[in-house]
């Protein structure tokens, strides 16, 4: 089984302190409560962190691959954490 969970994640900046949003994926092998995802996110919006140490983060969290997708000052990114 292979379960897909996309998200906007919201933090802040580090360099800037600019609200920043990344689409995010999850790709799971298992199933993850939607309401750990939402929980997760609550405590993210209020930290300031770089792409990739949320995809970093997100992965350690819920073990399994995430890719993050954003834009920083017209440079498209994407991240990706996990096999």
């Amino acid at each position: 089984m292979q379960v897909e969970y996309s998200f906007d994640a919201y933090c802040n900046c580090p360099v800037d302190g600019l609200p920043d949003v990344y689409r995010v994926t999850l790709y799971s092998n298992r199933t993850i409560p939607v309401e750990e995802i939402l929980s997760h996110l609550e405590f993210i919006k209020t930290e300031f962190v770089f792409q990739e140490d949320l995809t970093q983060n997100l992965h350690r969290v819920f073990n399994c691959k995430v890719v993050s997708c954003g834009a920083h000052s017209g440079v498209h990114t994407k991240v990706i954490a996990g096999g």
